[in-house]
Formats: structure tokens, C-alpha cells, sequence
């Protein structure tokens, strides 16, 4: 994580409309359905996000939202609803990295029953539109577990170019090494409609 002293504050996000998702910060009123879609979603998304673990009450949720409402001015740290239902689909970050570059990282999780219905795909593309376009960002990357073939589907139908896998350069859950796949976006590599 990066100090706050490095990013000056970050402008507002609001909402961004796709034709399939909004993506907009979480508030304190979606704890409920937060915590619902991880404890749904729990064996899917443990082995690739250890935080999940952390959420045993609804408590949890409120927790976490209330330190991110805290922070707000230096991340992003969002959901993901279904346009059509307003349904909780997921989540999705956009993360400050390098203020000298500038350089963002983006991570995401969907709830399972909302998978393969294109709505990470759009929402990559949205969040990644308003770090190049709004943003200034001269990098955008996305990392996954090398096991984790759907995050990298998503990467790479979201337009995001691969650049390598970095081997045995984390410890996941159990203890083990993963490999990571990076993929990335630069201005010059076009628009992501």
C-alpha cells in the first residue's frame, strides 16, 4: 500500500455508467449486501483474496466500509451493481501506485452468481477509462494469480495487454509461492470502448 503523502488527494469519483454496470464507492448502506455476496461467494474467492477470510458478521462489512469512507480522498474502492436490477455484482479497485509514473493498479471480485455475464469486463474498461482519461495515469495494470485463469480472461477481454509473469514472488493462503500474470494499459494503447 502506498503512503498517503505520495498522491496528492484524489478528485471524486461519482458514478460510471456502462450499459450493463454502475460502478460507484461503496457507502455505508451497502454493508448488508457487501457482506451477503462475499459469504455467498466465499469459496470462489478465497483462494485469491485473503481478506475474504476476515468476514465472519455483517459487522465485518461495516467495519471495512467504515475505514474506506475514512480513506476516501486516497483510493478507490468501489462496487459494482447490476444497471438493470441495482443487484451488488461486485467489487472493483482502483488503487494509486507510483505518483511519479503516475501508475494505478486495479483489483476485482465478482459474486458468483454474477459471473460470465460481461459485468467485470465493462466495469475493468470504465475504471480504467477514468484513470487514463481523468486521472492522467501513464500506467494501468491488473495482477492475478497465474492459477486464476478468469481474472486473466477478464484482463484480457477488458483490453489490458500481458506483459509477463513474475514467478514465485508472493505467499498466498496456504503458505505456498504463486506466480503472478501482469497485464497493462498506457494511453498510447488506444481506448477501451
Amino acid at each position: 500500500m502506498r503512503e498517503p503523502a505520495n498522491f496528492p488527494p484524489l478528485p471524486q469519483l461519482g458514478e460510471l455508467a456502462g450499459d450493463l454496470v454502475v460502478v460507484r464507492r461503496f457507502r455505508e448502506a451497502d454493508a448488508g449486501d457487501l457482506f451477503a455476496a462475499v459469504i455467498a461467494s466465499r469459496a470462489e474467492l478465497l483462494p485469491w483474496l485473503p481478506w475474504v477470510a476476515s468476514y465472519r458478521t455483517l459487522d465485518d462489512a461495516v467495519t471495512f466500509l467504515g475505514q474506506m469512507e475514512m480513506t476516501q480522498a486516497l483510493d478507490y474502492t468501489c462496487g459494482v451493481w447490476e444497471r438493470a436490477t441495482g443487484r451488488l455484482a461486485g467489487g472493483i479497485g482502483l488503487h494509486p501506485r507510483d505518483p511519479q509514473v503516475p501508475s494505478f493498479e486495479i483489483g476485482y471480485w465478482l459474486h458468483t452468481a454474477m459471473t460470465g455475464k460481461g459485468f467485470m469486463t465493462e466495469s475493468v474498461r470504465l475504471i480504467a477509462t477514468f484513470a487514463l482519461e481523468r486521472l492522467g495515469a501513464n500506467r494501468v495494470y491488473i495482477r492475478c494469480d497465474a492459477r486464476n485463469g478468469r481474472s486473466a480472461a477478464t484482463a484480457r477481454r477488458s483490453g489490458f495487454i500481458y506483459e509477463g509473469t513474475f514467478r514465485h514472488d508472493q505467499v498466498v493462503n496456504d503458505g505456498s509461492l504463486r506466480d503472478t500474470m501482469y497485464f497493462s494499459r498506457l494511453p498510447g494503447d488506444g481506448p477501451l470502448r
